[in-house]
C-alpha cells in the first residue's frame, strides 16, 4: 500500500499472471484512515491510463490514453489480452495518470481567479497550510488544476505554487480543496499462452 501526502491510502490489486483471452482487472483501492474510511466517487478524479505490451526490449502501446473507470473507493481497468496481440512471456504494463482524491478542507473562492495568476481569495485561509496539495476547479473545469499552497498571504488570500491555466469564477462555483494525487502508478502482469486443445481419436 501507499499513503499519499493527504493521508489517503492506496492499495493495488492486479493479476501477477494472466492467460491470453482471459479478462483481468487492475484495481486501485482508496481509503481515508483519517476520515470516514470511505472515498466516494464524488471525491475521485479517475484520470486516464495507457496499456502497453512489453516484449523483450520492445514496448508497444495497445490502448492509448483512455479514461479509467471508477466506483466507490476504486479506480480500475478491465481488459482481455487477445491471443492475436500477446504471446507467452509478454508483459502488460498499465500506467495510470492524473488520479486525484479530493478531500477536506474545501471552500468556495470569494473572488474570481484569472488564468496566469497564482493568487486565490477565500473566506478563511486558516483552514489550509503551506505545502498542502490543493485542487482548484469549477463547474466549467471539472478536473481543475493541482498545486501546493506556496504561502498564506493574509486571512483571505493564498498564493499557489504555479499560475492558473484557466479562469475560475464565482458564477461557476469556483472551489479550492485539499487533494491527494497519485501520478503515475504502474502495474505489470505476465502473460501466459492459453493451453491448446487436444483432440484424441
Amino acid at each position: 500500500s501507499i499513503t499519499g501526502s493527504g493521508g489517503i491510502t492506496l492499495n493495488r490489486s492486479f493479476p501477477e499472471t494472466l492467460e491470453e483471452d482471459v479478462t483481468g482487472s487492475w484495481r486501485l483501492e482508496f481509503y481515508d484512515p483519517s476520515g470516514d474510511l470511505s472515498v466516494s466517487t464524488a471525491e475521485i478524479l479517475p484520470g486516464t491510463y495507457v496499456l502497453q505490451r512489453v516484449r523483450g526490449t520492445s514496448t508497444t502501446t495497445v490502448v492509448t490514453s483512455t479514461a479509467a473507470s471508477e466506483a466507490a473507493g476504486v479506480v480500475y481497468v478491465d481488459y482481455t489480452p487477445p491471443d492475436a496481440t500477446f504471446d507467452n512471456g509478454d508483459l502488460i504494463k498499465i500506467t495510470f495518470t492524473g488520479i486525484v482524491i479530493r478531500g477536506t478542507p474545501t471552500t468556495a473562492l470569494t473572488g474570481n481567479a484569472a488564468s496566469g495568476q497564482a493568487v486565490v481569495t477565500v473566506a478563511d485561509t486558516s483552514i489550509f497550510t503551506v505545502g498542502q496539495e490543493v485542487n482548484v476547479y469549477d463547474t466549467n473545469t471539472a478536473n481543475g488544476e493541482r498545486f501546493t499552497v506556496l504561502s498564506i498571504d493574509t486571512s483571505t488570500r493564498l498564493t499557489l505554487s504555479g499560475n492558473l491555466a484557466t479562469n475560475y469564477t464565482t458564477a461557476n462555483s469556483a472551489t479550492i480543496c485539499k487533494s491527494t494525487s497519485f501520478d503515475p502508478i504502474v502495474l505489470t502482469t505476465n502473460i501466459t499462452a492459453v493451453a491448446d486443445s487436444v483432440l484424441v481419436t
